[in-house]
């Protein structure tokens, strides 16, 4: 916390020594663009133990299905995971509760792919460490609709949010080696993101089989 402190005066103050005389628009802009970067190193500082916490959570859950009459789970471990995606989600610029019903909207078909707007990487991460924090989750916060679509599967969730973008994305996208299109990116890094952290969630479960 005290490095993004550091990091955000010194930011500031390089901007106000370059510029000692703005106008309006230009000091809101440098501000926009100051409140972006720290939303950036925010969001990739909060990766790693996200990760983390999501694989123990994964295993811990085939572990409690497979050996029925052990508890498996650390309370804490899922109350620090809870308070990462309420961050997360916050950083997306939702309340927790909101944006686990957009994912679920978009994943059901009951809101548009373009709920997800341009951060769809984002939200996909959002999605998968969800899913795994779900596995050992007692939550009751949520609607009646979020909840019957909770009970159906979390897995489902991650697995048709990945298939309604790349559906839509590839099929529009025409010919990616003639014409790559500004998504080309947003296709690589979806993959060597979420589905990573997801494979990697996926391949812990294995294990504990």
């Amino acid at each position: 916390m005290q490095h993004g402190q550091n990091f955000h005066c010194y930011f500031a103050s390089s901007i106000a020594k370059s510029s000692p005389s703005l106008s309006g628009e230009k000091h809101y802009q440098i501000k926009q663009t100051e409140a972006n970067v720290l939303k950036t190193v925010e969001k990739r500082s909060l990766l790693p133990r996200m990760i983390y916490l999501s694989i123990h959570s994964a295993s811990v859950s085939v572990k409690e299905n497979v050996e029925a009459n052990r508890s498996f789970v650390n309370p804490s471990f899922s109350l620090e995971l809870n308070i990462l995606l309420e961050r997360s989600a916050k950083i997306l610029e939702f309340p927790f509760e909101d944006a686990v019903e957009i994912v679920l909207g978009v994943s059901s078909g009951r809101k548009p792919l373009e709920a997800l707007s341009t951060a769809v990487v984002d939200w996909m991460n959002f999605a998968v460490f969800f899913n795994a924090w779900n596995l050992n989750s007692c939550e009751i916060r949520l609607s009646e609709k979020t909840v019957l679509a909770l009970v159906l599967g979390s897995w489902h969730l991650v697995n048709s949010l990945t298939k309604k973008y790349l559906l839509e994305k590839i099929g529009s996208t025409g010919s990616l080696i003639s014409s790559p299109g500004s998504d080309f990116p947003i296709l690589v890094k979806l993959v060597t993101e979420p589905l990573a952290w997801h494979g990697l969630i996926i391949q812990s479960c294995v294990v504990d089989l």
